[in-house]
C-alpha cells in the first residue's frame, strides 16, 4: 500500500512539473562518495538576466535525516537550462527535493539516490587549528601543498 501511495504521489508530482513547463533530469540513480549527483532542470526560456536570479534551489536530505541547503545555477544564456548538483560525504540512502521558478515555469522535482563507499578522500578544507593548512575532508589527513605559484591563495602580501 506504501508503494502505491509513493508510486501516485511521484506521478501526480510528475505530471503538475510537466504541466508547469520544466522537465528534470537526475544523471545517475547510484555514485560513489564525494562523486556528485547533477540533476537538470530544462525549462521555456527565463525572462531578464538569468544569471542573476536563482531559479533553481534544493535540499539535500542525508540519510540520517540531516537537511542541507544546496543553491543551482543556470547552464544556458537563455536560463532555459539550470543544474544543481547533490554530493554525498557518506555512504547510504540520500533524498533531495528541489524547487525551480524562472518567472516563466515553475516546478517541484523529489528523487533519491544511494551513495557507494569508495576510495576518494574528500573534498579539501581549510585545517580550523592551522588555518594555513588544508585537510581532506573524508579521511582528515592533511595535504602536502608543494608550491608557491599560488601564494595568494593564503593571503600573504608579498614574497617575503
Amino acid at each position: 500500500m506504501m508503494r502505491l501511495r509513493r508510486f501516485l504521489f511521484g506521478l501526480a508530482m510528475s505530471l503538475l512539473t510537466a504541466a508547469a513547463g520544466v522537465r528534470f533530469a537526475p544523471s545517475a540513480k547510484t555514485v560513489e562518495t564525494f562523486q556528485f549527483v547533477e540533476v537538470t532542470a530544462n525549462s521555456p526560456a527565463a525572462k531578464g538576466n538569468p544569471f542573476l536570479t536563482f531559479a533553481l534551489r534544493g535540499t539535500l536530505i542525508t540519510p540520517a535525516g540531516e537537511r542541507l541547503p544546496v543553491d543551482g545555477f543556470c547552464d544556458s544564456p537563455d536560463g532555459s537550462v539550470h543544474r544543481i548538483r547533490l554530493m554525498p560525504a557518506r555512504p547510504g540512502a540520500y533524498k533531495y527535493e528541489l524547487q525551480f521558478d524562472n518567472g516563466v515555469a515553475k516546478g517541484v522535482f523529489r528523487g533519491e539516490f544511494k551513495a557507494a563507499p569508495s576510495k576518494r578522500k574528500g573534498l579539501l578544507r581549510v585545517d580550523t587549528e592551522h588555518p594555513f593548512h588544508f585537510l581532506w575532508s573524508g579521511t582528515g589527513e592533511h595535504y602536502f601543498w608543494n608550491g608557491l605559484t599560488t601564494y595568494a591563495l593564503l593571503g600573504w602580501k608579498d614574497d617575503a
